[in-house]
């Protein structure tokens, strides 16, 4: 079985001086999400074996606090792949079909629409969006490659998002 993180960038800002949306990084409320939801994966033991992420700065910041411990270690391997900035669902699908069998689990940080296009396409689910920071886990019983992981093959067994614990 493999198990799959959905992760959505967290709150980004387009500050004075930042010319590309590439560029934009995150803005407080975004580097706190990041760092709530951090604290909730690990505190559950939902880390996955590794990240894959889109190199544009606001997905990046938010995977490498993703991959972080709350003492700023390193502990989740971080790969940067250029294929998720700007990207569909066909070409994610060919990112996670690149995973090393090995891994039983990984997270995909990357952008909407096609993280919630993404989520229904491999759940047969139908969410309206992965908000900033949300996160959804999807498994895959009957996968023993993540190049099985294809249409409806996927069961969502979870969803947050920092709306459930900011409250």
């Amino acid at each position: 079985m493999k198990k799959l993180y959905i992760a959505r960038h967290a709150k980004s800002d387009w500050p004075v001086g930042v010319l590309t949306d590439f560029d934009r990084p995150l803005n407080e409320r975004g580097r706190n999400d990041a760092a709530l939801m951090s604290n909730f994966l690990r505190s559950n033991r939902l880390i996955p074996d590794m990240i894959l992420a889109s190199p544009a700065v606001r997905a990046l910041t938010t995977a490498r606090i993703m991959a972080s411990e709350p003492s700023g270690n390193v502990k989740t391997p971080l790969i940067t792949v250029d294929m998720l900035y700007m990207t569909d669902v066909w070409h994610t699908l060919k990112v996670i079909s690149t995973i090393d069998d090995a891994l039983r689990s990984a997270m995909i940080v990357g952008h909407n629409p096609t993280q919630t296009l993404l989520v229904n396409y491999l759940t047969n689910e139908m969410i309206d969006s992965v908000p900033t920071c949300g996160i959804v886990i999807a498994e895959f019983p009957q996968a023993d490659s993540w190049q099985e992981i294809s249409r409806s093959t996927g069961v969502l067994t979870a969803f947050y998002t920092p709306n459930n614990f900011n409250k």
